[in-house]
């Protein structure tokens, strides 16, 4: 079955990084989780972790920029649609589409977390507004469940392609993209609220 191609395909990393979303979840709205991400400390510690998962990530999309013959990975592209998905899936060949399954569920599931946890530290260490502190936890949430999500269920297409029939698989070329779009759409105004809000506190702070 099908279905067991699909788990076969997972690896430390999935482990690690379904671990890491878990503690993301876990800090994100426990009372410790907050206040121990209130120390400037840990963030030095989760832009290092960033770093890696983003050396690992990037390592990949090389590779597999390589595979497709130069088609970049729709995992760096905001806005893609089906006939992207279809082009770069039939771009990688069977062995290429498998090694996008490994990659999908292994390395980019460290990616999501990582993003999410130095986010937290940087937000909830420097920024003094409360209210400013619950929009950026509720676009981290919106964030790690659509990368998620987008990371998980693209396997789905790859591992049947080039099936795009039925109701599911339907779905799936529709819902991905928009997932992913969502990712870096609640990101990008994340960090933007926080450089802004950053900014504001220099500005307007009792000398």
């Amino acid at each position: 079955m099908k279905i067991f191609t699909y788990f076969s395909h997972y690896s430390l990393f999935t482990i690690l990084g379904y671990m890491w979303t878990i503690l993301a979840f876990w800090l994100m709205f426990s009372p410790k989780g907050k206040k121990l991400f209130s120390q400037p400390s840990l963030v030095l510690l989760t832009g290092t972790a960033l770093a890696i998962s983003v050396w690992l990530v990037m390592r990949e999309i090389q590779a597999l920029t390589n595979i497709s013959g130069g088609l970049r990975p729709l995992d760096i592209q905001l806005f893609y649609g089906k006939a992207d998905i279809m082009k770069f899936a039939k771009a990688l060949g069977v062995d290429g589409r498998k090694n996008y399954m490994a990659f999908q569920l292994g390395q980019d599931s460290l990616a999501p977390p990582a993003f999410c946890c130095f986010l937290m530290a940087v937000y909830r260490s420097f920024i003094t507004s409360l209210r400013v502190q619950y929009i950026c936890t509720g676009l981290a949430f919106v964030y790690i469940i659509s990368a998620f999500l987008a990371n998980n269920l693209m396997p789905l297409i790859m591992l049947y392609f080039p099936d795009d029939r039925g109701f599911f698989l339907t779905m799936l070329y529709s819902l991905v993209p928009a997932f992913d779009a969502i990712k870096y759409s609640m990101n990008g105004i994340a960090w933007l609220l926080v450089i802004s809000t950053l900014a504001f506190q220099i500005i307007v702070r009792p000398r």
